[in-house]
């Protein structure tokens, strides 16, 4: 930018210029720029000390082009109008609004940005904000426009729209397999090495819950590892610590990278179900609706 500034006459100049040539008069320009006749000759005569040239053939009334000035006229004309025809094009365009999007950080980490990319393909120009927080949104109202949640579906000041139940299956890593014969009855996990997420945040399904499902009887063994955060949890099953209970929706990535299997086909439905929300202190702009109608679609895919 500085090396075009060292090349180039002010645009004052410029305009002052491009007005004289058109009208081939300093104190018409003048007029038509709203300065006086003495400010557009100074101008110009700053364009030609700058270029080494004569534009303009300076009569006792009149003033004519050189050759030189018709030639630098046309192309400074020239510029000109496409530099206001590109300004009026990004004025005219619709501004884009930024669209928040909050979500755990297990959420936004396991789900949402593995699918963004199909988002941008769809709709380019969206502008989207990720915002990962494991507060509560009730609590974060102001600070976001769309929100995913997962739990019981009654949160003050959101308005909830259903997408999904949530569903947990074991899982742990190919590598964790190895060696060992296949899983072929639930009570075959009783023997394996489990993990528990505790999360005080979330009643999380506990291994005894889910023996229970799947119709074990106890006693039922205790974890051979506990970790209090939701990618930890998969994480420690990637590392081959063990056996996890896995969120399904939070899992498709893993399973098509191969970083994590199903142990057991046997899955056990949550208390808690996946809501898209929305504040109700704003309404939601049409870019927002356009993420709203986008997310909903996925997970109901």
């Amino acid at each position: 930018m500085l090396r075009l500034k060292r090349r180039l006459p002010s645009l004052n100049a410029l305009l002052c210029f491009e007005a004289a040539g058109r009208h081939l008069s300093f104190t018409r320009a003048a007029d038509e720029l709203c300065v006086t006749q003495g400010a557009v000759s100074r101008q110009i005569r700053e364009i030609e000390n700058a270029l080494g040239l004569e534009l303009f053939l300076r009569g006792h009334r009149s003033v004519t082009m050189t050759d030189d000035g018709r030639r630098y006229h046309h192309a400074v004309t020239v510029a000109l109008e496409h530099l206001a025809d590109a300004t009026e094009d990004v004025v005219a365009r619709p501004k884009a609004r930024q669209v928040t999007v909050a979500a755990t950080t297990a959420i936004s980490m396991h789900w949402l940005l593995p699918r963004l990319p199909d988002l941008h393909a769809q709709f380019p120009d969206l502008d989207v904000q990720v915002l990962a927080s494991d507060a509560e949104l009730s609590t974060l109202e102001d600070t976001f426009d769309i929100g995913i949640q997962y739990g019981h579906g009654r949160w003050q000041d959101l308005d909830e729209t259903y997408l999904c139940a949530g569903e947990v299956v074991p899982v742990c890593s190919p590598n964790f397999l190895r060696g060992r014969a296949p899983f072929k009855q639930a009570s075959d996990l009783l023997e394996q090495p489990l993990i528990q997420l505790d999360d005080k945040r979330m009643d999380w399904v506990s291994w005894p819950a889910w023996f229970r499902a799947a119709g074990v009887d106890g006693p039922y063994p205790n974890p051979a590892l506990r970790v209090n955060d939701y990618t930890l949890l998969n994480k420690s099953a990637f590392e081959g610590h063990g056996v996890a209970l896995g969120m399904k929706q939070l899992l498709d990535e893993h399973f098509e990278r191969n970083w994590l299997v199903v142990a057991h086909e046997c899955s056990l439905r949550t208390d808690f179900s996946f809501y898209l929300v929305v504040p109700r202190v704003r309404p939601l702009s049409a870019d927002g609706r356009i993420v709203q109608d986008w997310i909903t679609s996925q997970f109901r895919k």
